[in-house]
């Protein structure tokens, strides 16, 4: 065996070398190659981990509770819930009658006018707006200033009125309830009477008591509902009587069901946890016939049993005793302590499956979390939620620049800060993803914008200034003339890839154009309230209601209103278009840029660039509709500025052409078609500078790693097409 050995010591050592060097290379790992290790970023991988999980139980309440059958018919879950419902509609009806108090003491004159500026016919003037408040005209007065719509809807309001008739003006119980407006208008005028008295004879505050005041009798309006619906039902009901009592539990934590790649983002470098629109709710709430088996303690237990009551009624009696149970779970704060478990509980799971410590776990359930989860919930935005995100995000910038303005607590702030950046990023990645009112394409920063523009099929001068402010200029090379659009609103978290955000702008512009909105000068003009201005402002087309006041009237007029700029969305677009699959595919080719001699016989699948400075002939291996803004496709060559021609058609066959035969760009297009064909230029040179190795490591590394954050040198030529602000 030694001899063995020693006859073959060099074969041997051979394999340890080998051996060697493959685990020093791992080591070392040169270029990458290995990667850095299966690392579970926020990708579908982990999506999917966390999905299977399900519903996840961090705290559980158990409690025993009493439900009758009365109780279970009008639902009252807490002792004084209907009571306090009932005060706080007193109080509204209060203010209501407040407001049109204040109103009667706007001069006569002055009501007048206000009247006839809102309505263009005088009928109902003198009941409405002249008259003192009586019982013939108090509802009407109210339901003029738009006092009692949300009144009128609520629950109790009936109720409430009834209760006001037969105890605060004392009608007797032998007296029938009428549920007419006559009767509704009696207790209405006596507490506007009433309140008027209170006005002028009380001090400011003792006043603003009276007003926020509930029912200032000692009746219960609790006990008067209850009375009012035992009564309402059938003799053979009111006679049933049951009364149980119900032990069982409440669970609480979070539903991973509906959770995706935006609802989570993990920060490795501080190994900090953030959820985003995640929150613990009520999973489960229920009571077992035994509570307790082992011991014979049942979950439910009759207390009170006569009457003819059936399986109906007890199903009622028990399911009121679980919304009793998931009440009292939450006055015992449930909810807060799920989410204190399930923190620490997300924090060893994730450790587990990223295999890094996770140090906190935040959840962000702020009003714009809250409010992107609402509009997500039918995968589709109209206009006005667009509008909502719009000022929510604004509140968050306002915020944001306060706290980085501060003086003092700047660690915290500009953690907060970061936080608060990353909510917005997500929370808009999230949204870019739903379709938009009115158009085929996807919700995205120029959507309310060409929205609200297409709404009267104009574009005067203001919202020209408008689209020419919020289109980015390429030819600026500093980063504050980038962002001259946060003047209309922030871009920076609106968009992850500058060239997308482009073509996203020209299909707004193309949007417009589809609409055949026209380009218009408007100016605006001061009329006197009278009968001749209202008269032309009513028989004119060219112009519309801008602002009222008392003793004038503003209007927008339109000028040329029939004339119509094709030119003006035309150049407002970028002269090139950009699809990141098709750039990746072709660009990387060893044979997508090379010198040409003559201009070829068929270039549906490549195009041409003249310099003719250098006397140099390129043909690109690119269709031209993958290159271009799709209006220049139908242009035979494009001058772009003095040196450059860009060739699309083989029927362009001389260099050497008329003016007539060419597609001229504007200044600005001209300079931006060259922006982006040098930049390509530079990425097809930095691929093919890349030797064997560098590209066999970048497979590798792709195939082997999660991780969605590296740069690639694609994103790197994005970052040097659009520089962090």
């Amino acid at each position: 065996m030694i001899s063995l050995l020693f006859g073959n010591w060099r074969f041997l050592l051979d394999v340890l070398l080998v051996i060697a060097l493959v685990v020093l290379l791992f080591i070392v790992n040169p270029f990458g190659i290995f990667g850095s290790g299966l690392q579970l970023g926020t990708t579908t991988n982990m999506v999917t981990e966390v999905q299977k999980i399900g519903q996840l139980v961090t705290a559980e309440y158990y409690g025993e509770v009493i439900s009758s059958l009365d109780e279970s018919r009008i639902v009252l879950i807490e002792e004084n819930n209907t009571q306090q419902l009932a005060n706080e509609l007193y109080v509204e009806v209060k203010y209501a009658l407040y407001d049109l108090y204040q109103y009667q003491q706007i001069p006569e004159r002055e009501r007048r006018e206000n009247f006839l500026a809102e309505n263009r016919r005088s009928d109902g003037l003198k009941r409405k707006a002249l008259q003192n408040v009586r019982r013939s005209n108090i509802i009407e007065k109210l339901e003029f200033l738009n006092l009692t719509d949300s009144l009128a809807r609520h629950a109790l309001y009936s109720p409430v009125i009834e209760f006001l008739w037969r105890n605060k003006y004392l009608h007797s119980e032998k007296e029938n309830w009428n549920p007419d407006a006559r009767t509704e208008a009696e207790v209405l005028l006596n507490l506007y009477q009433e309140l008027t008295t209170r006005r002028q004879s009380s001090e400011d505050e003792a006043f603003q008591d009276y007003l926020n005041d509930g029912f200032e009798f000692v009746a219960s309006f609790r006990d008067f509902f209850f009375g009012e619906q035992k009564s309402a039902l059938p003799r053979a009901e009111r006679k049933k009587q049951l009364a149980l009592v119900g032990r069982g539990w409440v669970k609480a934590g979070f539903n991973f069901d509906q959770l995706d790649e935006n609802s989570f983002y993990l920060h490795e470098e501080t190994g900090e946890l953030h959820f985003f629109g995640l929150e613990p709710q009520i999973l489960d709430a229920d009571i077992n016939p035994w509570f307790i088996p082992e011991r014979g303690v049942p979950g439910f237990d009759i207390i009170n049993y006569q009457g003819p009551v059936n399986f109906k009624d007890a199903q009622r009696v028990k399911e009121h005793c679980i919304q009793k149970l998931v009440f009292y779970a939450h006055q015992a704060q449930i909810i807060d302590q799920a989410q204190q478990q399930g923190a620490e509980t997300l924090k060893s799971f994730f450790s587990l499956v990223t295999g890094q410590k996770i140090q906190r776990v935040h959840f962000h359930n702020d009003i714009l979390t809250q409010t992107v989860k609402e509009i997500a919930q039918d995968e589709y935005i109209n206009y006005y939620e667009g509008l909502l995100l719009d000022s929510i995000l604004a509140q968050e910038s306002r915020r944001v620049d306060s706290l980085t303005q501060a003086v003092t607590n700047r660690t915290s702030n500009e953690q907060l800060t970061t936080e608060l950046d990353s909510i917005r990023r997500q929370s808009l990645r999230r949204l870019r993803k739903l379709r938009f009112e009115g158009t085929d394409q996807h919700f995205n920063y120029f959507s309310t914008l060409t929205y609200q523009i297409g709404l009267d099929s104009t574009v005067d001068q203001h919202e020209r200034q408008l689209l020419k402010q919020v289109r980015w200029n390429m030819s600026h090379a500093q980063p504050s003339d980038q962002h001259q659009l946060v003047a209309y609103k922030d871009p920076r978290f609106w968009y992850e890839d500058s060239l997308k955000f482009m073509m996203e702008y020209n299909a707004a512009l193309r949007h417009l154009a589809t609409m055949n909105v026209q380009v218009v000068d408007t100016f605006l003009v001061n009329l006197p309230n009278n009968e001749r201005a209202f008269t032309d402002w009513a028989d004119s087309t060219k112009i519309i209601l801008d602002y009222w006041s008392t003793d004038s009237t503003t209007t927008i007029n339109y000028q040329d209103v029939l004339s119509r700029d094709t030119t003006f969305l035309s150049q407002l677009r970028y002269p090139f278009y950009y699809n990141p699959e098709a750039f990746r595919k072709y660009v990387s080719a060893d044979t997508f840029i090379t010198q040409a001699n003559t201009p070829p016989s068929n270039l549906k699948s490549s195009f041409q660039v003249y310099d003719k400075k250098r006397q140099q002939l390129t043909s690109v291996a690119l269709p031209p509709e993958l290159f271009f803004d799709n209006q220049l496709l139908t242009q035979d060559a494009i001058q772009a500025g003095p040196s450059f021609t860009f060739i699309l058609h083989s029927s362009f066959q001389s260099l050497k052409v008329t003016k007539s035969k060419e597609y001229y760009l504007s200044e600005a297009q001209a300079e931006e078609l060259l922006i982006y064909f040098q930049l390509l230029q530079s990425y097809h040179q930095a691929e093919q500078s890349k030797g064997t190795i560098v590209r066999a490591s970048e497979w590798v590394r792709k195939k082997l790693t999660y991780h969605t954050d590296s740069l690639t040198p694609l994103d790197q030529f994005r970052k040097f097409l659009s520089p962090a602000p």
